[in-house]
This record gives C-alpha cells, sequence and structure tokens, in this order.
C-alpha cells in the first residue's frame, strides 16, 4: 500500500514492508475507533490499490494475527497496574507479601470505579447492542486493572449453524445470554468472583452509576461460608441499623 516517490503510481512489492504497514494501517484505524468500513472508505478515496478487497480480506486476517500480541500487552499492562494499586493501598512490605501470596484475598480491599460501554450507542432507555466491554479502573493508581468483553453472537457459529453443519475450531466470542443490559452486570460480577478467586484481592467497594440490578447482585449471600459450616445464618453480619449486610 506503501507510494514510491515516482510521479506515476508505483507501489513497493516488498512483502515483509507491505506487511508492517497494513499492521500499523489496522492499529491506527482501532485506536480512533476505526473498522474494516472506515479501512475501505480511506483506501478508496486516496486511491489505494486492494481498495475491494483490503476489508474484507486483508483488515481481518492482519486483526487476527495481532490479536495474541495486543492480549499479551494489555495483561501485561494491567498486571502492573494491579500491582501498583495494591502497593499505594496496603503498603511496601504488605504488598510484597501480597506477591509472593501470603496474604489472604480478603485482606486486601480495593476501591474500584467500574462502567461498562456498547459497541452501539443507546438511547438511555434502549439497549440492543450484541457486544460490550467492562472495565474496571483502580481508586488510587487511575489505571485499569480488569476487563471484560460481553458478545452475544459469534458471527462464525451462526453461520455454521444457518448451513447446519458443525463450526470450524476458533475463538469464540460469544460468553453472553440474556439481554444487552444485563452485560453491565454480569461482567463487574464475573471480575468480581477473578479478583477474589484468582488475582488475590477483593474489590470491597465499588463506584458505578446508579444501577440497582447490580448493586444487588454484587452483594454477598455468605451462603458459602453458610454451608461450609463457618457461619451460622443468625450471625449475618449487620449494619448499626440493625438490617443485614
Amino acid at each position: 500500500m506503501r507510494r514510491t516517490d515516482s510521479k506515476k503510481y508505483k507501489f513497493r512489492s516488498d512483502s515483509s514492508e507491505s506487511y508492517a504497514f497494513n499492521c500499523q494501517f489496522v492499529l491506527a484505524l482501532m485506536q480512533t475507533d476505526g473498522g474494516s468500513s472506515e479501512a475501505n472508505a480511506i483506501i478508496t478515496f486516496l486511491d489505494l490499490p486492494h481498495a475491494s478487497t483490503f476489508h474484507t480480506n486483508t483488515f481481518p486476517r492482519v486483526q487476527n494475527a495481532m490479536r495474541p500480541a495486543i492480549k499479551r500487552i494489555s495483561q501485561q499492562c494491567m498486571e502492573k497496574a494491579r500491582a501498583e494499586e495494591v502497593l499505594q493501598t496496603i503498603g511496601l512490605e504488605r504488598c510484597n507479601d501480597w506477591k509472593e501470596k501470603k496474604i489472604d484475598a480478603k485482606e486486601v480491599k480495593l476501591t474500584i470505579s467500574y462502567d461498562m460501554g456498547w459497541n452501539k450507542r443507546s438511547s438511555g432507555h434502549k439497549y440492543d447492542s450484541m457486544s460490550g466491554h467492562g472495565f474496571v479502573l483502580g481508586g488510587q493508581s487511575k489505571k485499569v486493572l480488569q476487563f471484560r468483553c460481553m458478545s452475544k453472537q459469534c458471527s462464525k457459529c451462526a453461520l455454521a449453524a444457518k448451513n447446519k453443519v458443525a463450526p470450524k475450531t476458533h475463538e469464540c466470542p460469544k460468553n453472553h445470554e440474556g439481554s444487552s443490559k444485563s452485560m453491565e452486570t454480569e461482567a463487574i460480577f464475573r471480575m468480581t468472583k477473578e479478583a477474589f478467586r484468582d488475582l488475590g484481592y477483593t474489590l470491597s467497594n465499588i463506584i458505578i452509576d446508579d444501577d440497582s440490578t447490580t448493586k444487588s447482585n454484587l452483594k454477598h449471600s455468605w451462603k458459602d461460608m453458610i454451608e461450609a459450616g463457618l457461619l451460622d445464618k443468625s450471625d449475618w453480619p449487620r449494619t448499626k441499623a440493625g438490617a443485614k449486610k
């Protein structure tokens, strides 16, 4: 896709250079909330080659090739952010113990903020996007600690079902059943469990918008502790006013 300095439009054929340029082009579009349709428009207006096939062939191929690297870098950034958040919350000495998994997750209580975004603009009353993304941001570091992408469909699975054949092995993005609005509750619910069970800390104070369903689902039922015999129903933690937490 790169032109030479010649007056006529001639293009370099070096495949490695072309691939690197394609990767930069796709990354730039992703960072500016663009996709294959925007790529097609840009290539057409700039009179670059392969305008008719770039958005259907090259764009998804390059995007799929870069996905593992993007995910790996994202995970590394979040690991650093989590360590920074824990450090600012419990101090250096206890943070070192936390890194060595010497501290229980119940003792590391983080304050975070959370919100969900959908890939289709909502009106405030109508939520019908097929996918969305939720982010947990640390209250101290202001950095992303966790994220969750939610999707109600998979194009490859849908195409296979339409043709009445088994889908080929692929990374299926579908992970949600139900309404688009319920993605927000489901995403933070899964990340809260992930934080406690796998990441070694508790999302103790969660700052969100006014969503009564999310608040209700994030309340601890103490069911696991009661079934394990560690807590009696009559001993449920209560507020100062006497209501069950």
